[in-house]
């Protein structure tokens, strides 16, 4: 289920950047370009290079608050290059995580902190930065608009559930 998750919301993130640029009128040719040769180098930077970085500044460095401003560091960064390659600051926080992972046990002081700053500070302020986004009367302005909502919220559900399935281990 987490893996099915993880597909489908980074690919849904990534359709919300081409339709936001096919709104703007700038899905061109060259659009198509950058944004592959953007996605590709982000790509590498973050899956290839700061888990070389990490290995060997958290093999060589005891001290776990430094350790942990250094796994910070990485993850605002990949919020950052995200941006530069046209995708949400949030794909690349988690592409961090999903880089990261395998250096950092799940039962260690630094995954204690990781673990209640993520879920005290970072999640909340993500969800009311995403709620103070929402105009609720144009939610509920017309029936149009909530069978788009609920149509959206079916489609969203089933492709979860099959992403889910595709990737479930036997």
């Amino acid at each position: 289920t987490i893996g099915g998750t993880m597909i489908t919301t980074t690919l849904s993130l990534l359709l919300l950047a081409v339709i936001v640029s096919m709104a703007k009128g700038e899905a061109d040719a060259y659009f198509w370009v950058k944004m592959f040769v953007s996605i590709a180098i982000f790509g590498f930077v973050v899956m290839v290079l700061f888990p070389k970085l990490a290995d060997r500044f958290l093999k060589y460095t005891e001290d776990s608050i430094l350790q942990y401003i250094f796994v910070l560091a990485m993850v605002f960064l990949g919020g950052f290059l995200a941006e530069l390659s046209g995708l949400e600051p949030i794909i690349g926080a988690f592409m961090v995580g999903l880089a990261l992972n395998r250096f950092i046990p799940r039962i260690s002081p630094l995954m204690n902190r990781l673990d209640f700053v993520g879920n005290a500070l970072f999640i909340p302020f993500f969800l009311i930065g995403v709620g103070m986004l929402i105009d609720l009367r144009v939610v509920f302005s017309g029936f149009d608009t909530l069978i788009a909502a609920f149509v959206m919220s079916i489609v969203a559900t089933f492709s979860k559930y099959l992403a889910a399935v595709v990737t479930q281990r036997k």
